[in-house]
């Protein structure tokens, strides 16, 4: 992956206290490396969901990871040709996989469930409202229903997954959860899709450090041995 806008890299000699600026070729990008180990097979008792490792890489956001990890599945499914019949038009409708990664905020929300707040919950709905009886001047944009969550901490994420699911039988396509965990300072929130199957989908992801001898370059075209082994180790 390459971020065009990052600055060009420079060398610093302590020594002699100069710095030595590398420019970049027409074209090129400074680039980083995020590898991935994918499971095959599905977790049991949750189907299509597939554990993943990823790895992290500084100055390099989810969201970016998140978009070229789905770009790569749409093209590969397409590839193939995927897709199932549908049971309405019988006609094939094309399908892929689709990552969702809520990264470090997720160990923060299930900590939160147990012993944190909850601030007012805010249920999305972007699809065009064409009931609306303004002049034309008007073009509403979502609406929005803000619900308090009042359920003890035994009870938090089954009341999520209730509202969520009336949340989509209602039109709403996005909840977005704002919590507090126990001692904290500020509030954290998240989005998550109402079509998610559970709760749990959006906290399934969690951050771990492992440890390696030697660290990882920036970019690299391999995932080392020992990094591999490292990861298989701490999840196995």
């Amino acid at each position: 992956m390459g971020n065009k806008t990052a600055a060009d890299p420079s060398f610093i000699d302590f020594d002699v206290g100069t710095a030595r600026d590398a420019d970049r070729q027409p074209h090129e990008a400074k680039g980083a490396s995020a590898h991935c180990i994918l499971r095959t097979t599905t977790t049991p008792g949750h189907p299509g969901r597939y554990l993943m490792m990823l790895e992290q890489t500084t100055g390099l956001g989810r969201t970016t990871v998140e978009r070229l990890l789905n770009s790569e599945f749409a093209t590969i499914a397409s590839d193939r040709g995927d897709n199932f019949i549908s049971p309405a038009t019988g006609r094939p409708v094309s399908v892929r996989p689709v990552a969702h990664m809520s990264g470090h905020k997720s160990n923060q929300m299930e900590e939160a469930l147990r012993t944190g707040t909850f601030a007012p919950i805010e249920l999305i709905d972007s699809t065009p409202d064409h009931t609306f009886d303004e002049p034309g001047v008007f073009r509403p944009k979502r609406r929005m229903l803000r619900v308090e969550l009042v359920a003890p901490p035994g009870e938090r994420r089954a009341a999520l997954e209730v509202l969520s699911a009336r949340a989509r039988e209602a039109g709403y396509q996005r909840m977005r959860i704002n919590w507090r965990p126990a001692g904290a300072t500020r509030n954290s929130d998240s989005e998550i899709d109402t079509d998610l199957d559970d709760i749990g989908e959006a906290m399934f992801t969690k951050r771990e450090l492992i440890h390696v001898e030697a660290g990882m370059s920036e970019c690299s075209h391999t995932l080392r041995g020992d990094f591999i082994t490292a990861m298989a180790e701490r999840f196995s």
